[in-house]
């Protein structure tokens, strides 16, 4: 439970700060990708498990397989994927991603969705909409998730070098 001014909140309404985050990646048409979903929000929060809804274009990124990440992997947990249509919007797919542990999920790399890019695709970026999030607490029970970052696949043409930047971590 949570008190606020004397009020206690039932763990369904509190907002834990955690929110998972769609990836980045740049490629060329043909390519293969791979693009971490990210659970961030603080060295303390953890949850149980999580489902992730992700919209891409259906035309232009063909889904393969998941891997699993790291946070998944050190909470001995396992990670699948269903796809679908959008019912919303015929030229999207629904990648539902999701990620249960026997411990706790600490935040980090939950998994890599793998996608092959369409040999059709053009110079550009693509978007990949991150459509909702449920979780739950590592007690059980549902857990509140803030709203995470779409993600972003950029497309460079066939003839271009994709520009490789150092990591800051490593450069200091």
């Amino acid at each position: 439970m949570l008190v606020v001014s004397g009020a206690a909140l039932p763990a369904a309404a509190q907002d834990s700060g955690l929110r998972v985050n769609v990836g980045i990646a740049a490629a060329k048409p043909g390519d293969p990708i791979d693009i971490p979903l990210t659970l961030s929000g603080g060295e303390s929060g953890q949850i149980g498990s999580v489902v992730v809804h992700v919209g891409v274009p259906k035309k232009l990124l063909t889904y393969t397989e998941v891997e699993r990440g790291l946070a998944v992997e050190l909470a001995d947990g396992e990670v699948t994927v269903a796809t679908a249509d959008d019912k919303s919007d015929s030229s999207q797919m629904v990648v539902d991603f999701s990620a249960k542990g026997k411990s706790c999920i600490k935040p980090g790399i939950l998994g890599y969705l793998k996608f092959n890019v369409s040999t059709e695709a053009q110079k550009g970026d693509i978007a990949l909409k991150l459509l909702g999030t449920e979780a739950t607490a590592c007690e059980g029970g549902p857990l509140q998730m803030a709203k995470g970052d779409d993600g972003q696949l950029t497309v460079f043409a066939l003839d271009e070098e994709i520009p490789v930047i150092g990591c800051f971590f490593f450069s200091h």
